[in-house]
């Protein structure tokens, strides 16, 4: 069974880079970045504040690739799995001890009869759960999956920004900052994300345009 503990809350997709020495740190390392980039590439027209995003995320989808971040999010969609499997198998024993085996039939007076749907409410419930869970991911590629989630909010960031998604210019940068794969790699990734996860890809869809909708211009 899953222990019910208090949850971490679940959180923003946005870095959180607002504290004046991280802001710092950050601008070098985004000018570093950048500063690796051929002259031509349009995503050196980003404003200074779209770029410190394009950098922070990259380093997420880069951080997870490599497995070195486990965010709560990822433990929490663990327990949400679990969660299910416990209540399948409660729905199944209760079914079985208390209302079709033997000692049934001394239990099931008038007292027991209003629980009688409840083997039925949990097993839907855990269907429902399960349903739900297949949005993020199979169990295990948990990371995976959101990792993608977060390349299709840098991608379609870009594409608000500067009129498409840009996959081989972001590819560079994305050299310059660690490893998320060639332009025709992040093509792939995007429309199998699209295609397996159609509701979280919906989701980063809004992730990006509420982070285009929280700066000014498009270009500089």
């Amino acid at each position: 069974m899953s222990s019910f503990k208090r949850q971490q809350p679940i959180p923003d997709l946005r870095p959180d880079l607002m504290a004046p020495t991280r802001r710092k740190v950050a601008e070098k390392a985004v000018c570093s970045a950048f500063g690796g980039l051929n002259l031509q590439n349009p995503l050196l027209r980003l404003r200074v504040e779209d770029k410190i995003l394009l950098w922070a995320l990259l380093k997420v989808i880069d951080s997870r690739k490599h497995g070195s971040v486990q965010s709560d999010i990822d433990n929490l969609f663990e327990e949400v799995r679990q969660t299910a499997k416990d209540a399948a198998a409660l729905a199944n024993r209760i079914e079985n001890v208390v209302f079709s085996g033997p000692v049934g039939q001394i239990l099931n007076g008038k007292p027991m009869l209003c629980f009688r749907d409840l083997p039925k409410l949990l097993t839907a419930y855990a269907d429902q759960l399960r349903e739900l869970m297949s949005h993020t991911g199979k169990s295990g590629h948990t990371k995976e999956a959101f990792g993608n989630m977060y390349l299709v909010v840098v991608s379609e960031f870009l594409k608000l920004k500067t009129g498409s998604y840009n996959d081989d210019h972001l590819a560079d940068l994305g050299q310059q900052i660690g490893e998320i794969g060639g332009g025709e790699s992040i093509r792939k990734r995007r429309a199998l994300f699209k295609r397996t996860y159609p509701a979280a890809y919906a989701f980063a869809v809004q992730k990006a345009l509420s982070f285009h909708k929280s700066t000014y211009n498009t270009l500089e």
